[in-house]
């Protein structure tokens, strides 16, 4: 029943999405259906909310391999060195020592102050008795020390529209991509080619890029 820009979608198992677009009373019913047609009424509501050229669902084309699985764990503190973008950072298991190991992946944060944010990971490394990352812009929202996020490969849109991010779930116990998460719809997109992410730099000769179709609502 919800009918704002942000309201969620539901997916079925079947792969559709759906979302609330108008309801029609009982006598209305009755008065104008017929075994062909359902009478269709505006909801302003609905209309006024509407975000034109957003990236709502997508097929995934290739499933892809050589993908890490998502890393979880917790921001230890930020604001380091007075950068609104740099994080130190703990693994639930051992994060790598390896300098810029997620550069390119996505950072989530799944609970806490910051939750529901992603944001493009452009730095990695280790100092002192600490690793950090750096993202690629300030989150709208800064998050703060105790927050929750996951590690996840980063989908980037190329297209005509702005704003759409989004994040890919590798499947449990694989390297391949099991599905994609929109974090923000984006707009204004009349195409949109979907590009998953990884670091070409610590892949192995297993590694073939998943690919993916956006699809883009009706005006």
């Amino acid at each position: 029943s919800e009918t704002s820009a942000s309201d969620e979608l539901y997916k079925t198992s079947d792969g559709y999405v759906w979302k609330y677009m108008y309801s029609i009373t009982d006598a209305n019913y009755k008065k104008f259906a017929t075994s062909d047609y359902v009478p269709l009424y505006i909801e302003s509501d609905v209309v006024n909310n509407a975000v034109e050229g957003s990236i709502n669902s997508y097929e995934l084309t290739d499933t892809g391999l050589g993908y890490d699985p998502n890393v979880s764990g917790t921001i230890v503190q930020t604001n380091i060195s007075g950068l609104a973008t740099k994080f130190y950072v703990q693994g639930d298991d051992p994060l790598t020592a390896t300098t810029n190991y997620y550069v390119n992946s996505a950072l989530y944060i799944t609970q806490g102050t910051g939750a529901g944010q992603l944001r493009k990971i452009v730095g990695y490394g280790v100092e002192g008795n600490f690793k950090y990352v750096v993202v690629d812009s300030a989150f709208t929202t800064q998050p703060a020390s105790g927050d929750l996020f996951e590690i996840s490969p980063n989908v980037v849109a190329a297209g005509d529209g702005t704003g759409f991010q989004a994040r890919a779930i590798v499947a449990a116990n694989t390297t391949f991509i099991e599905s994609i998460e929109v974090v923000e719809q984006g707009s204004g997109y009349k195409y949109a080619d979907l590009t998953i992410e990884t670091n070409e730099s610590v892949v192995d000769n297993t590694y073939s890029q998943a690919t993916a179709r956006a699809i883009i609502s009706p005006k």
